[in-house]
């Protein structure tokens, strides 16, 4: 009894091909995780800053002017 696959050879247009394992995928998610790290490590940075939009400094600023 014949394997149906048996009949498909490299050359075949029906053939399947997978991609090789390689350095790709780890390459991938090598720089996913550095790019997440990175993500974190600015926002810590910048946490405790405050943050002011331009209508919150502009309320701020008269806040401070004298009557």
């Amino acid at each position: 009894m014949l394997c149906p696959d048996a009949a498909l050879t490299e050359n075949s247009p029906q053939a399947k091909s997978y991609p090789e394992p390689g350095n790709r995928n780890f390459v991938d998610l090598w720089l996913l995780g550095a790019l997440v790290t990175l993500a974190a490590v600015l926002r810590c940075l910048f946490l405790t800053r405050k943050s002011f939009w331009f209508d919150e400094g502009v309320s701020v600023q008269i806040a401070r002017l004298d009557w």
